[in-house]
């Protein structure tokens, strides 16, 4: 007749047996997998309703700010690899103008702006200041527009074509806060996250006389801002 002792530890034998364990991170990985394919076609789903957005659906979380709809760029967060993520740009005509790609853990092209007239991007400096240079992939001798985040969040875009532009942090909290850029001391702009409690990509408005690549820089700076 077997003890409590022995009695104990065949039932702990029983329950923690090889099989018994093998079967239960069997059944753990089947949950995590299921979890994430669920995840994933969420996610996919999630990404082609944001993508159906339109200039006129963004425009009214920016509108107020005071400036033109006609110089509205808006960026639609998009996954374009299992390891690249980053935007799809519209105007204010739905035309795509533009996908901005970020690469993570790199200094030279950090981040590539692609558009029809060619391919930029902006290098990131290695030091402990957050600086980019904007350069085209044609010639990378010299910067079309540096970036740099100054003490207290403020950021300077600075380019012999426009000077220098500024924003600095809204006082107070919000989940969507509102960007204001100044050139020369002037309000020419504003940027914005689109969505209110969901981050669906990011909207600037800045004067179309300013270059391009430099508007599409600075949304591109925006998507690392939020």
């Amino acid at each position: 007749m077997l003890t409590s002792g022995e009695l104990l530890a065949s039932r702990a034998a029983l329950t923690y047996s090889p099989f018994h364990v093998i079967a239960f991170l069997l059944a753990l990985g089947t949950l995590f997998a299921v979890v994430i394919f669920f995840s994933f076609l969420s996610r996919q789903k999630n990404i082609a309703k944001n993508l159906a957005l339109k200039a006129e659906d963004v425009w009214p979380q920016i509108r107020d700010a005071g400036f033109d709809f006609s110089d509205l760029l808006y960026g639609i967060w998009e996954d374009f690899s299992a390891t690249e993520r980053g935007m799809v740009v519209r105007d204010s005509y739905d035309r795509k103008v533009a996908t901005i790609i970020y690469h993570t853990a790199v200094l030279q092209g950090s981040i590539m702006i692609e558009t029809a007239d060619g391919t930029f991007e902006a290098d990131l400096a290695p030091d402990w200041r957050e600086r980019f240079s904007l350069r085209t992939t044609r010639d990378r001798s010299q910067s079309l527009c540096e970036f740099t985040r100054l003490v207290g969040g403020e950021y300077l875009f600075t380019a012999n074509s426009l000077g220098a532009l500024n924003s600095k942090p809204p006082g107070g909290l919000s989940v969507s806060p509102l960007f204001e850029y100044t050139l020369k001391g002037k309000p020419v702009g504003a940027s914005r996250r689109i969505g209110r409690a969901f981050d669906k990509g990011h909207m600037l408005v800045l004067p179309q006389h300013l270059p391009l690549p430099i508007r599409l820089f600075v949304l591109a700076m925006q998507g690392r801002r939020s």
